[in-house]
This record gives structure tokens, C-alpha cells and sequence, in this order.
């Protein structure tokens, strides 16, 4: 018997033989690991195009390629993805939407996706892409508005990223 997993994660698998003499189960947790199917080649999972776009997620159209923008935000479904924002929502991204002064520093506010880490970052001086240094990362799940109190510097700059 095969079974097939739309997501990828483990699994507990339970066998149940039962007869003439009686029934007995055998149960083994976290026994199957399923991994994700990249049918398409350009490092989205099926079952993440699948959920944001229907069918098998195995293959794209003009709303679900890698380099599409399907709700006009401005992010790709390939930055979509990294960032688990919804791709068919242009209010669901991954912004700094406010900073501003606070009692004890600054305080820097954001909305994103709830199932990667988000990660601020600050530096002194622009453009300074080696200088980066994180100032807070917020592991997942993760609420969609976010904030933080940075009692640093007014004179930074600040981003924020994904990693998955």
C-alpha cells in the first residue's frame, strides 16, 4: 500500500492486523519523513505552489511561475515563498512599515509571513551590504504585524528579511 503526503514533515505510521484470534496494533511514531517535490525546478516546493495556487503545484502558468507577480505587489512568487507571504494578497508581504522614536530607543515595526524566521538588521551606513549585523530575529510561527524596541542609535538603518 503507498501513501502519498501533500506536505512535507513526519509521520506516524499505525499497522492493525485483526482475526479470528483478536486485534493487535502496532503503532511507530515519527517513522515516515516525507520531503518536498521540486517538479518544476526553481526551488519552490510543490506543495507550496499547490496551496497558493491550486492544482498539483507540479506545474506554473502566468500566475505561479517563479517570476510572477500575482497580486501586483511587487514581490515574485519565488520572494513569496521565502518570505511565506500569501502570493495572490498584495497585503500580505514582507515590509518595515514604521520607525519611529520611543521611550528607550526606536522602535521598528513590520508585517510578513508567520512560518520563516524574520530577521532585523541594522547598520550605520549605506550602502553597507557586508555590514549588516542583526538586531532581532523572530523565529517561527510569527504573528503578521510585528514589533520590536531598539535602544540603539537614531542614525541606523534598518531592513528586514526571510530566511527559511
Amino acid at each position: 500500500m503507498a501513501h502519498l503526503y501533500q506536505f512535507p514533515g513526519t509521520a506516524t505510521v499505525q499497522l492493525v492486523v485483526s482475526g479470528p484470534a483478536g486485534a493487535s496494533t502496532n503503532t511507530h511514531p515519527d517513522l515516515v519523513v516525507a520531503t518536498a517535490a521540486y517538479t518544476v525546478g526553481d526551488g519552490i516546493p510543490d506543495w507550496w505552489r499547490a496551496l497558493s495556487f491550486g492544482g498539483s503545484g507540479g506545474t506554473t502558468n502566468g500566475q505561479s511561475c517563479e517570476d510572477c507577480d500575482a497580486d501586483g505587489d511587487g514581490l515574485t512568487t519565488r520572494q513569496e515563498y521565502l518570505a511565506d507571504t500569501d502570493p495572490t494578497n498584495e497585503a500580505s508581504r514582507l515590509e518595515l512599515t514604521a520607525i519611529a522614536a520611543a521611550p528607550g530607543g526606536l522602535e521598528v515595526q513590520w508585517i510578513g509571513g508567520t512560518g520563516v524566521a524574520q530577521v532585523v538588521e541594522a547598520t550605520a551606513d549605506l550602502p553597507a551590504e557586508s555590514d549588516w549585523t542583526a538586531v532581532a530575529t523572530n523565529p517561527p510561527p510569527t504573528e503578521v504585524t510585528n514589533a520590536l524596541l531598539h535602544g540603539s542609535s537614531p542614525r541606523l538603518f534598518y531592513r528586514i528579511r526571510a530566511q527559511r
